[in-house]
């Protein structure tokens, strides 16, 4: 279970999952984190415990860890998903997926039929003030660490911490060097934001929070000494 939540997180940070139109008889989903080569271990450990998935690297030292196979598909990823909802505008993204995978097996359906609902679910966006569901048992209101601890678990924000944390230092003059940790992610709704920074607060003290949105719809937060 710590696994599949630390995963859930990590896809959180880096995850797709794609629908792909190949030509008028065929349809592809691809379930895909994609990690600089550096972190081509990751890529390895996520393939070894889910038992499933191929890695390929890029000629831009990008490294790709995909699932295609449907029949993969459902019996191992979906599983995680549904028992671990994603916290991130994601969910919304899955949800059309999961769709999608029903549309394309759905053996009842003729392949008209199958083409004008899977154009339907490519097309449909989610709202600009989208928030996954998962924020519903909190009332989507994040107010300290005992509201956020009740839909973001540690190994989930380890997870998301690991796809999109950066820790450096900033130079702010000769003689001082100041920490700090950043989580810059688009998908990133305001909730999510606050979780992230209350849950992280009980883990590192004494730090200043800086919350900010910017006119691409980007969030972070930043942590420094």
């Amino acid at each position: 279970e710590i696994f599949d939540q630390w995963f859930v997180g990590f896809t959180d940070g880096v995850g797709t999952f794609s629908i792909n139109r190949q030509n008028d008889l065929k349809w592809s989903l691809t379930f895909k984190l994609s990690q600089n080569s550096y972190n081509l271990r990751i890529l390895y450990f996520i393939k070894k415990k889910l038992g499933v998935g191929n890695i390929n690297i890029e000629k831009n030292n990008m490294a790709n860890f995909r699932i295609r196979d449907r029949s993969k598909l459902e019996s191992v990823i979906f599983p995680i998903f549904d028992k671990y909802p994603l916290l991130t505008t994601k969910y919304f993204n899955y949800l059309k997926f999961k769709k999608a995978y029903s549309v394309l097996t759905n053996a009842s359906l003729s392949l008209i039929e199958k083409n004008e609902i899977m154009n339907e679910i490519v097309n449909s966006k989610p709202s600009v003030d989208y928030i996954s569901p998962a924020w519903d048992l909190v009332g989507n209101n994040v107010t300290n660490f005992e509201t956020a601890s009740k839909v973001m678990s540690k190994p989930w924000l380890f997870g998301f911490t690991e796809s999109q944390g950066w820790f450096y230092l900033i130079a702010k003059s000769s003689d001082r060097l100041v920490h700090a940790f950043e989580i810059n992610q688009k998908l990133l709704n305001i909730d999510t934001n606050l979780a992230v920074r209350d849950l992280w607060d009980q883990f590192i003290k004494f730090c200043t929070v800086n919350i900010n949105l910017n006119i691409y719809s980007f969030t972070s937060f930043t942590l420094r000494s």
